[in-house]
């Protein structure tokens, strides 16, 4: 992605080596930026989603980030990724979630243009 993440992914192996093996940033929003990783005690993959370090630092930010992990745990659909665990290790703030492979909704939008709303309801897990 960049080099701040390259520099941060290194940290962020190093603060989660006991519990998971960060392999590769997979998706970055405006807070936070998201990492496949394989949880080590169960071996499975997750995606780890990292608050930025810098609004990590911010009460404000940092709680409605928590805030977003705890809702989204309470939540159980088949179109709502599971949430596993939320902590804050050396600076970072994260949450694990099950892994979903495929394409993003921003790749998918690119791709497909613009999403049907009631394509996204219905049965199928894909949005294009």
């Amino acid at each position: 992605m960049t080099e701040s993440t390259d520099f941060m992914l290194n940290d962020l192996r190093a603060a989660l080596a006991d519990l998971y093996d960060i392999e590769v940033p997979i998706a970055r929003g405006g807070m936070a930026l998201v990492y496949l990783a394989r949880e080590q005690r169960l071996d499975r993959p997750v995606a780890i989603k990292v608050l930025h370090p810098d609004l990590a630092r911010d009460d404000t930010h940092r709680l409605r980030f928590l805030r977003e992990a705890r809702t989204v745990a309470q939540l159980t659909h088949t179109k709502i990724v599971q949430i596993f665990t939320v902590g804050e290790v050396e600076g970072f703030v994260f949450f694990a979630m099950a892994y979903v492979k495929g394409d993003t909704q921003s790749q998918c939008v690119t791709t497909c243009g613009c999403i049907d709303p009631l394509h996204c309801v219905g049965n199928s897990s894909t949005y294009c």
